[in-house]
């Protein structure tokens, strides 16, 4: 008895959400335009779906040049959290702030008497190992042509970036994730490490590699998984031990699974990086003293000795950094920038970073006429930062005749992370959000038979799945490429 009700529930449950589907799909797929005034009934139909009753969901859209008199406006002007929405407020207040050409500088300075090799760091995201190796083949360079056979003295570091790079609200089970990486002044391979896993024998440990052994050394793998048979469930588990350079594997792995990518994030970024030049170093035959003092406390800029730029390595340019952040929700890149809003501004404090970015990004909105906000950080990860779908409308408006910005809102169909998404409307641009039963998507819409529109739909307090959440928005978006003003409607 106990069965047939379980599966009797099962069913309905179901049942339920293939209708839901159905009905999202109906209004989703109009085939001809949606008159203007119809529009808002047509996307309560779908908020208003079993699927999003205990969710809350907020739309708002408006033609770009009458934002003031929206076309749909369901709880707009209520607070939502953004998830990664919010990236349009940090990378558009670094457009304006810091300005499309600015340039990130990581470099090598010695002093003097030539004995103490200082490195400096701003916090590049974009700083890979071959960055790595030009910057110091640059050295070895300039050590071989000026006759200096080794650095007698210490190698410390310098940095204008204050703070632990790890935004307020972040959920500690989120740090040993590669996108929740450590976003402070020291970064390199975007502070994760890349790994493989794969089954081997029934009953026998499953195979963990490094994609890059000589970048992890020094990490301990607690591999207590085993490989099962093709029957048995997948319940692998990877977890980073807090704070260490340790990763316990636990659970069953069937034996028909193919090769899985993953990655984690590095604990301690300034150590890897400083154990990644020392290696560097070597291999490029630079003698130095075995000790690194990381002094990143005392600035360069303060010491009485006297020290030159002996290499220098500039990121992209900001256009280009922004790019990324927004096609590809980087949250590194968004953290990354927010530091450098705070470091910019005022770079002799000894406050933190990012909260200097925010104070520095929320005066900036303010200026623009933009107080609905509360930033927690700068890529939307917390669950903190709030934001209404009215108050990203009038980002949008504000932002809408900058090409940079625009440029870097994923085309849907096309690329970033809506290149598998709304394949037919290519009309759509927008950036995407996503948290666990938070779902957004905020950009503009070019319909054939409308003016051009700005919008922001958000969903928040959801049980749904990712895949189940982004069918809404996806839905609701299509509505609005196809409004079309008809009988004499403005």
């Amino acid at each position: 008895m106990l069965a047939i009700k379980l599966l009797s529930t099962l069913i309905n449950t179901k049942l339920t959400r293939i209708i839901a589907l159905i009905g999202i799909c109906a209004y989703a797929n109009p085939s001809w335009g949606i008159c203007v005034v119809d529009l808002p009934t047509k996307i309560a139909g779908i908020v208003q779906t079993p699927q999003l009753k205990s969710a809350r969901v907020g739309v708002y859209a408006s033609k770009l040049d009458n934002l003031a008199n929206p076309i749909v406006n369901i709880d707009g002007d209520k607070y939502f959290t953004p998830a990664s929405n919010l990236k349009l407020f940090t990378t558009a207040a670094a457009l304006e702030i810091l300005g499309k050409g600015d340039r990130i500088k990581t470099s090598l300075w010695l002093d003097q008497n030539r004995e103490t090799l200082w490195l400096k760091v701003e916090g590049d995201p974009s700083f890979t190992e071959d960055n790595l190796k030009s910057l110091v083949k640059s050295l070895a360079q300039y050590l071989h042509v000026n006759g200096i056979r080794a650095i007698s003295g210490n190698i410390k570091t310098s940095t204008q970036i204050r703070g632990s790079g790890i935004g307020q609200g972040w959920q500690w089970e989120d740090l040993q994730e590669d996108y929740a990486a450590i976003a402070n002044a020291f970064i390199l391979n975007e502070n994760v490490l890349d790994w493989t896993t794969a089954p081997t024998r029934i009953n026998q440990p499953i195979k963990f590699s490094w994609d890059r052994p000589d970048l992890a050394q020094g990490w301990i793998i607690d591999n207590r998984a085993i490989t099962v048979d093709a029957s048995i469930p997948n319940s692998l588990k990877i977890e980073r031990s807090q704070g260490q350079n340790k990763l316990i594997i636990t659970g069953n792995l069937p034996q028909n699974t193919p090769p899985e990518l993953g990655a984690t994030a590095v604990p301690d970024s300034e150590s890897h990086f400083l154990r990644l030049l020392r290696s560097e170093m070597i291999k490029q035959g630079i003698k130095f003293k075995p000790e690194l003092k990381n002094l990143s406390k005392n600035l360069l800029e303060n010491q009485s000795m006297p020290a030159i730029a002996v290499a220098t390595i500039f990121s992209p340019p900001l256009a280009e950094l922004i790019n990324t952040t927004n096609k590809q929700s980087n949250n590194l890149y968004a953290e990354s920038l927010l530091n450098r809003i705070g470091s910019f501004s005022n770079p002799d404090s000894e406050l933190d970073s990012r909260e200097q970015g925010i104070d520095i990004i929320t005066k900036f909105l303010a200026d623009k006429g933009i107080s609905a906000i509360v930033m927690a950080d700068g890529s939307g990860l917390s669950n903190l930062s709030l934001v209404t779908p009215k108050t990203i409308a009038q980002l949008l408006t504000i932002m809408k005749d900058n090409s940079i910005f625009r440029d870097s809102l994923p085309i849907a169909g096309v690329d970033g992370t809506l290149k598998n998404r709304l394949q037919s409307f290519s009309n759509i641009q927008a950036k995407t959000g996503t948290l666990t039963g938070v779902a957004a998507l905020s950009g503009y819409i070019q319909p054939p038979k409308y003016p051009e529109i700005g919008f922001s739909i958000i969903i928040n307090n959801s049980t749904l799945s990712n895949r189940e959440l982004t069918q809404n928005l996806d839905a609701i978006a299509q509505l609005l490429s196809s409004v079309e003003v008809c009988n004499s409607v403005p």
